[in-house]
């Protein structure tokens, strides 16, 4: 199984393969804005989501005007 793993200060979860690779899938174009916990769950049609928890409060004097803010962001997994 994969880990993902958030990273708060470049805005960006990464995913680490059992090999050891690691990917980036989610960044702040993606409405991530200080991730804090990631947990993934299959949709009803078995698609892998990504749940990311955004934390910007720690991180407002970093976060440009209009950033996501604190909430939930989901995003599809793809292979």
């Amino acid at each position: 199984d994969n880990l993902y793993v958030a990273q708060p200060a470049v805005n960006t979860v990464v995913r680490v393969t059992p090999a050891g690779a690691i990917e980036t899938v989610a960044t702040q174009a993606d409405g991530l804005d200080g991730p804090a916990s990631v947990a993934v769950a299959p949709d009803a049609d078995g698609t892998e989501r990504l749940y990311v928890s955004n934390f910007s409060v720690a991180l407002a004097p970093l976060v440009a005007p209009g950033g996501a803010g604190p909430g939930i962001v989901m995003i599809p997994l793809g292979d």
